[in-house]
């Protein structure tokens, strides 16, 4: 875990005499430059914060990105994002694709499970706020993160670094990179890996069980750079990773309304402790292969391509209702995850006009089968392939019309075809003495054409089938903004943009129609500025926005089975401001706040009118501020500190809110406290860290499973860590 979450907007350095503020290129508009300058609302942790801070999970981005909340219903598994109010809520179907695009290095990942292991050896992430309709296009309704790594800069030499770290509940962390060039200028690599163990922060009670909440995960990549000539630059990266951790423990909170006749407190359980046999593991692994050329035609056009492939599958099991009971909701999930992407653009760069046109293609296949295992004697089981193929043409035109207002024009049409086959469900009873065991991965999708494979289960049912399904749609989407730079250098800009996330088939039918949704649309409008005060002491930018959000797509569980469904119509408002400054030398603070108002305009599930209802994970207020203090010197190193605190208003994991029931499924109103304090040498630095320092104890997530089972799941925010790292560079 991290602690400090500096910085959120900027990576803050001093300039040539150690005075005031810089602040970094970015490449949100898929081109290079100045955070300050670049008119659209866009966050960057560069990679001395990351370092800093220990941000080594997805979920610690949620303090240092306005507007973004990161939760889970598997642990470091399939996280998902909400930006702007933007999210899958708490959808865990596997073939649901997440409406905040993310990416590597410009490569899209389609399924969240890919999303879990990229925070290592990074230049810099960047999380591009609202609808991105032109440029990344393709599922980008709630915004776009980028995870940028650090590519070999083909200098003469070997560099790189070593860092190791222990921590709370024993966590062993190890990290490092080492870049060499073959041919100076010419040819070199960069070889990085990524490894976290420790013990579960979730103490199980359940004899033989490990603790809930482990990590265990190692990832590696190596980029090959080659730059033959001045023109001609071209990057491949391969990259691979695994991950075995315990699943997250299920916080049973019984209301007596079904059959669950279990009560935490019959075991005297605290907060972070739970009661679970078959408690599950989230095993994923993945690998992946990106090929990038950027070649110079002339000196103001340029072309650029990107090919990539990357595979991964996943095994996540649980025992899901937080009860020693075996069988009472046992959970499976196998999944097995294809996609390529291929795009192709021009680039044209002049005095007064920028111009960026191409085309991208991208297919995506999934091949799942889920088991169910339902008060102890209850068997399903379901299978199903999808496979998606995108296919669009965009470009997007900044024009200098004058020496200080300039435009922006951008289009994208993109046509999206899916299809859902291969799928069937089967049901059937079981004694609940012969299993079957759910942590074993034990299916064969193609094994006898029903993927039933235990062999102490014969079928007393009737296999399900379902007729294979094909669903098109296609979208225009773009922007159009106004940017105009005052005297003093600070810009106001103002913009409109369309969003569109492809229409998706629902991940549980059990013999029933199998849903699909109609493609989401987000149309957004954007008044912000950034400007530099105090002779570039002081940094601020803000932004007031208004989304109007049409036919998103979220879960509704009825019974044991999660359903998609399609909101005619949200409403979203807010405003973000942050303050950077550097006013002395040996200082450096960050503020940044954001209000966010997302109601839905019309919207009506299992009978109940939820008009006027907030969106899931869109807290209304949310404050994150911080330090760096470098107080002293101790040798040839500097003495750091760097507190931070985290303020998160009362935010709701359900559409319904308070309604039918639903007040426990709710994260509290809370304010988290982060602090470093190390010391900063020019090769070598110690810091001790601790992350959210008052222990609160909260919900990060939460789903109604009351009308089958009579209790909400429940699943923990991390309590209290804390622990040692020291970095080595060479």
């Amino acid at each position: 875990m991290g602690a400090s979450l500096l910085t959120p907007m900027y990576a803050l350095a001093a300039d040539a005499d150690n005075q005031g503020l810089e602040d970094i290129v970015v490449t949100a508009q898929r081109r290079s430059e100045s955070l300050m300058s670049v008119p659209v609302s866009v966050s960057a942790v560069g990679t001395e914060d990351l370092a800093r801070q220990g941000i080594t999970q997805s979920v610690g981005l949620s303090g240092a990105v306005p507007s973004l909340q990161v939760t889970s219903a598997f642990g470091d598994a399939q996280p998902n994002f909400t930006m702007r109010g933007i999210g899958v809520g708490n959808e865990y179907g596997a073939n649901q694709v997440s409406p905040v695009g993310v990416y590597t290095d410009d490569n899209y990942l389609v399924a969240r499970t890919m999303h879990g292991m990229q925070i290592y050896d990074l230049e810099r992430i960047e999380a591009v706020r609202g609808p991105q309709g032109t440029l990344y296009g393709r599922n980008t309704t709630g915004g776009a993160i980028n995870f940028i790594s650090v590519k070999p800069k083909l200098e003469a030499g070997t560099k790189g670094y070593v860092e190791l770290g222990y921590g709370r509940f024993n966590e062993l962390r190890g990290q490092g990179a080492i870049e060499g060039t073959l041919i100076d200028d010419v040819l070199g690599f960069r070889a990085s890996v990524n490894y976290v163990k420790a013990d579960g922060w979730v103490k199980n009670i359940y004899p033989g069980e490990p603790d809930a909440n482990s990590r265990d995960s190692l990832a590696g990549r190596l980029i090959i750079r080659a730059k033959p000539s001045d023109r001609l630059d071209m990057t491949l990266k391969l990259t691979a990773g695994k991950n075995n951790s315990t699943q997250a423990a299920a916080y049973h909170l019984n209301d007596g309304s079904g059959v669950s006749q279990y009560h935490r407190e019959a075991d005297g359980l605290s907060f972070f402790e739970t009661n679970q046999p078959s408690l599950g593991y989230n095993n994923v692994k993945n690998r992946g292969a990106q090929f990038n050329i950027n070649y110079e035609l002339t000196d103001e056009l340029s072309i650029q391509t990107l090919t990539a492939y990357d595979w991964a599958k996943q095994h996540l099991s649980q025992e899901g209702s937080g009860t020693p009971v075996v069988g009472f909701l046992q959970t499976n999930y196998g999944d097995v995850y294809k996609q390529f992407n291929q795009e192709v653009k021009l680039n044209y760069s002049g005095e007064r006009t920028n111009v960026q046109a191409g085309v991208y293609y991208g297919m995506d296949k999934i091949n799942n089968v889920d088991r169910y295992r339902l008060v102890q004697a209850l068997y399903i089981y379901q299978h199903y392939q999808q496979t998606r193929k995108s296919a669009a043409a965009f470009i997007q035109v900044d024009q200098d019309i004058t020496d200080k207002l300039s435009a922006t024009v951008g289009l994208r049409y993109t046509k999206d075809k899916s299809k859902h086959y291969d799928a069937y469900s089967f049901i059937t009873i079981l004694d609940p003495a012969t299993g079957p065991d759910f942590s074993v991965y034990d299916f064969d999708p193609t094994a006898d054409g029903t993927g039933f494979t235990h062999g102490s289960i014969s079928p007393t049912g009737v296999i399900t089938p379902e007729p294979a399904r094909k669903r098109k749609s296609s979208r225009l989407t773009g922007k159009f903004g106004l940017n105009y730079t005052l005297d003093s250098g600070a810009i106001v800009f103002a913009n409109y943009s369309r969003g569109y996330r492809a229409g998706s088939f629902s991940s549980q039918f059990f013999g029933s129609t199998i849903d699909f949704v109609s493609p989401e649309k987000v149309d957004a409008y954007e008044l912000g500025a950034k400007g530099k005060l105090l002779d570039g002491r002081v940094n601020v930018s803000g932004a007031v926005f208004l989304t109007k959000y049409k036919n998103q797509q979220l879960n509704e569980v009825i019974g044991t089975t999660g359903y998609i469904r399609s909101v005619p119509g949200s409403e979203i408002k807010g405003a973000e401001l942050e303050i950077n400054t550097r006013l002395i030398p040996e200082l450096k603070t960050n503020f940044a706040i954001t209000y966010l108002d997302a109601t839905y305009d019309k919207l009506t599930l299992s009978g109940v009118n939820l008009d006027g209802n907030n969106l899931p994970n869109a807290p209304k207020l949310t404050i994150n501020a911080g330090a760096d203090w470098t107080f002293g010197k101790l040798g040839s190193g500097d003495l750091v500190f760097s507190p931070n605190v985290v303020y998160t208003s009362k935010q709701y994991f359900s559409p319904f809110n308070n309604e039918d029931g639903n007040f426990h499924l709710v994260g509290k109103e809370n304010a988290k406290v982060n602090a470093t304090i190390g010391w900063e040498g020019e090769q070598l630095s110690l810091r001790a860290w601790v992350s959210n320092l008052t222990n609160v104890k909260m919900f990060m997530y939460g789903l109604n499973l009351r009308g089958s089972f009579g209790y909400d799941y429940m699943l923990h925010s991390p309590p209290r860590t804390y622990g040692m790292t020291a970095r080595y560079k060479f």
